[in-house]
């Protein structure tokens, strides 16, 4: 037979005529089901083959700049870039700026300024929330710092809530520590302590520094100077109200 004159359709409209149309729809459908799974099995071969050539993915993830995508590569830009991947690394920026980052580390500024980023270091009493609460003693002394203003008048009263002579004082000493005439040129202060730990850490601390050995004890500091000298008069308004006039 002539190799170029052979047609091979009638060979196989022959073969096809011994199967129903069911039976081939059935075999057409498997062989396109093989030549899928084929198709799939050397593509993903493939795709493998190249990801390996290229390295693992953290080799070619782009970095981009400083804050771009924090999640593969950490950001190392300016401080205060992308602040959520990493702390800010730059200088102590004014005081208040965005301390959720960082604390602020400038230098305390005028009382009452941003006090819940930190304590407030002005003149004794301005504008602050008191920590030690006045348990009737007039106000209470928040800090040994305040005792070293050398700008002020100041009349301090250390004393104990079991003390009996104290319990005596308390209204004479509050009624002074209120009278505005000698509020304009003297700040009063009490340290005692009651059942607040803060407090009595307080007056133990005045206590040691200013050798105190007694209750109620009253000193006083002139404007001026840092020394408090021990009043030791008697303890009724008349005589204090005396010994202010006479010292300030």
């Amino acid at each position: 037979m002539d190799a170029t004159s052979y047609n091979p359709l009638p060979y196989i409209q022959g073969r096809l005529s011994e199967y129903s149309t069911t039976e081939i729809i059935l075999i057409v459908s498997i062989a396109i089901i093989v030549v899928i799974i084929l198709i799939f099995i050397f593509t993903d071969k493939g795709a493998k083959n190249t990801y390996a050539s290229l390295g693992p993915p953290e080799h070619f993830a782009n970095p981009g700049p400083a804050g771009a995508n924090p999640a593969a590569n950490p950001a190392t830009g300016p401080a205060g870039a992308n602040p959520a991947a990493r702390p800010a690394t730059g200088p102590a920026g004014p005081v208040g700026a965005n301390p959720a980052a960082r604390p602020v580390t400038g230098p305390a500024g005028p009382a009452g300024a941003n006090p819940a980023a930190r304590p407030v270091a002005g003149p004794a009493g301005a504008n602050r929330t008191p920590l030690i609460k006045n348990t009737g003693y007039g106000p209470a002394l928040q800090s040994i710092d305040d005792l070293t203003v050398s700008a002020f008048n100041i009349l301090l009263l250390v004393y104990d809530e079991g003390c009996p002579h104290c319990k005596s004082f308390k209204t004479t000493w509050a009624n002074l520590a209120a009278d505005k005439t000698l509020t304009k040129s003297v700040h009063f202060f009490s340290a005692g302590g009651g059942s607040v730990e803060a407090a009595q850490s307080l007056r133990r601390q005045v206590e040691s520094t200013y050798h105190v050995s007694g209750y109620p004890t009253i000193l006083f500091k002139k404007a001026g100077t840092t020394t408090f000298v021990e009043y030791k008069g008697p303890r009724d308004a008349a005589a204090i109200r005396a010994y202010i006039k006479s010292s300030i």
